[in-house]
């Protein structure tokens, strides 16, 4: 009799092998032409399957990567700590020895603890922003970048009067959004359409809905809600939730439509939005997973995700054919200009009103370079590096 090996015994799952130690096959029911986006996904790292099941819920404490850094410490709400990783792809790479993170540290804290120097990176709180724009270099070096980020408001299209699609566009037309940017203190981009800029396929052939709000009144009167309506808005209540709140209630309440505010704690609202004819306007944002079109436009309105992210509850036939005909093109290239015609029909549906794309701002302390903002990820630190600290005079 051969002796018994002391490795675990291979498992196998349908469609995954692992037939060597470098090597992971994944065998697809169907082609899925974004199934490299979602692999890259920070959440679908393959890891070994026998420290997995070693460490079980503390696989979360004790993670593994290929990266650039390894976690060093965590010590929960504080702080994390990351540190340089010998065996990275790139010999050369990082520049930095390690990473301290503070955790559970609130954003005007963080400011005071980066112009006390005790931080590298900061981003600018809303009050400090206006100041520290009129001269960023007497702070510190300046980064800004786009986001794929779409924050609106989205309207139950099953719950009259929104189910009038007239309704909905006249509250779209209501809303000035340059004052919503203001609010912002200038970090945002008044939305037109849902996709955000910078996203592959993207393009500025859509209007939207400018500010008008005659034509508000105009589209209410033809609707038969020219006496105006009172509705309600869910919002979770940050204070530029409120800000923006406040003023979208204003701005509807100028063309005769009442908008009542009701703070609701997250858990309670991610529920209620779920569920059918409950709440009929919420305030959200979505930020892309991947880089595609159909991360926005088959996740939040698709009929077929009712029971998912579509809050909207919003159905059009037209629409959910134009996302099956795209998904089932490989042409990248047709699938965008299919994506484009499905946005137009979401537009004139104004399911939502549109609002902004949020610009990031950071603040670096001088000795910092190489530091950049993604559009999608984390900032990464690869290619950080620092000014070398001056050496004391004896």
């Amino acid at each position: 009799m051969a002796p018994r090996s002391s490795r675990p015994a291979r498992r196998r799952t349908s469609g995954l092998t692992a037939p060597n130690a470098t090597t992971f096959t994944i065998e697809l029911d169907e082609p899925d032409h974004l199934f490299l986006d979602k692999m890259a996904l920070m959440f679908a790292a393959v890891v070994p399957a026998e420290r997995a099941r070693a460490l079980g819920d503390d696989f979360t404490d004790h993670p593994l990567g290929s990266g650039p850094f390894l976690l060093r410490e965590w010590r929960r709400g504080e702080r994390i700590v990351l540190a340089r990783n010998p065996r990275y792809r790139r010999p050369d790479r990082p520049y930095l020895d390690g990473i301290v993170e503070s955790a559970g540290v609130n954003g005007e804290l963080a400011w005071l603890m980066f112009l006390s120097k005790e931080l590298d990176v900061s981003g600018i709180p809303p009050a400090d922003f206006p100041l520290v724009m009129r001269d960023p270099a007497a702070t510190g070096t300046l980064v800004k970048g786009p986001t794929l980020v779409t924050s609106y408001l989205g309207l139950n299209c099953q719950m009259p009067p929104l189910d009038d699609r007239r309704v909905r566009q006249a509250l779209n037309y209501a809303v000035n959004k340059q004052d919503v940017i203001a609010l912002l203190n200038g970090r945002g981009i008044p939305a037109k359409r849902l996709v955000p800029p910078g996203m592959p396929g993207y393009t500025n052939d859509l209007a939207g809905y400018p500010f008008d709000p005659e034509r508000a009144r105009a589209l209410l009167r033809e609707a038969g809600q020219g006496d105006g309506f009172t509705i309600e808005l869910w919002t979770q209540g940050s204070d530029l939730d409120l800000k923006i709140g406040q003023k979208v209630q204003h701005d509807l309440g100028e063309v005769g439509v009442t908008l009542e505010i009701k703070q609701v704690a997250w858990s309670a609202f991610l529920e209620a939005i779920r569920q059918p004819k409950t709440v009929p306007v919420f305030d959200l944002a979505w930020s892309a997973d991947f880089p595609d079109p159909s991360n926005f436009l088959e996740t939040l309105f698709q009929s077929s995700r009712s029971d998912a992210n579509n809050h909207s509850f919003y159905a059009n036939p037209a629409f959910d054919r134009l996302l099956a005909r795209a998904s089932d093109t490989a042409d990248q290239d047709a699938r965008n200009t299919l994506y484009r015609e499905a946005e137009r029909l979401l537009v004139d549906d104004a399911p939502v009103i549109f609002l902004y794309h949020p610009i990031s701002y950071v603040m670096l302390h001088p000795r910092v370079h190489g530091y950049t903002i993604h559009a999608l990820l984390p900032s990464r630190y690869t290619d950080v590096w620092l000014d070398p600290e001056p050496v004391a005079s004896r």
